[in-house]
Formats: structure tokens, sequence, C-alpha cells
């Protein structure tokens, strides 16, 4: 398993075997964790990954966003973004322009995120796991 984290507050992610990043956007993320977050993404375009796990309770910056609709675009990816944020799902609506497997979930969906990604219930289960871990909220 490949793990590549950024500092826990802001914007931190985990990558699971080599197709499933997930990842927990909070508030106050720096310059340098976007930028982080960038290259992650980037990278994961190069080595194939296609399936996207995204909890956020924050919207990143304007320009952070058209960077990620301008490398998602095209890309047979598969994301899942969830949000108890209305202006998060509005600021993100691009990507279901950009993207054919994008769809919004709220918290409580979950398990229905993971599974609109592929994620057989082993994949389901550790994508819960990491999850809670990211966003601090494990047991």
């Amino acid at each position: 398993m490949m793990v590549e984290m950024a500092n826990p507050i802001g914007c931190v992610w985990e990558v699971l075997g080599d197709s499933l990043v997930v990842t927990y956007c909070g508030d106050g993320a720096t310059a340098a964790q976007w930028q982080a977050y960038m290259q992650m993404i980037r990278t994961a375009k190069e080595r194939g990954v296609t399936r996207f796990l995204i909890y956020a309770d924050a919207s990143p910056p304007t320009h952070v966003l058209a960077d990620i609709a301008s490398v998602a675009r095209g890309q047979p990816w598969h994301v899942s973004l969830i949000s108890p944020s209305t202006a998060v799902r509005f600021a993100a609506s691009t990507f279901s322009i950009v993207t054919k497997g994008f769809r919004f979930f709220v918290p409580e969906k979950v398990p229905e995120a993971l599974a609109h990604l592929g994620c057989d219930l082993e994949l389901q289960q550790q994508g819960l796991s990491v999850l809670d871990r990211l966003r601090g909220t494990s047991s």
C-alpha cells in the first residue's frame, strides 16, 4: 500500500493500493498543502489511478478548482464528492461536466459513495477506515 499524506490540518490524503485516493479537505489548508495535493493528483494521473473519494468541509480556492478541473478533463476517473456543505457542492459542480464519473453524496452516504467508485467490500471497509482516520473520527 502506497501512503502519501500531507499535514493533518487542511487537506490530507492516502492512496490505497494502486487505484483509490481517499482525501479529506477541512478548513485552513495552506497554499503549500494545495500545491502538494495538486502534485499528488498529477502523480496519480501518471500512475493510472482512476478512483477518488473526497470528503470536503471547505471548498478549495478558485485557482485550485480550476487546476483540478484542467487535470481531470477527459480522464476516465470516478469521483465521489462527499460534503455537508451546499457551497462545496456548488463550487465543485464543474467536475460533473469535465468528469463523467463524478457524483455528489451527503455524509450519511459514504458507503454508497464507495460503491459508486466500484470498490469491493474489502476496499470499502479500508476506505471507510482511512476516511475516519483522516477526519480524526476513528475510535
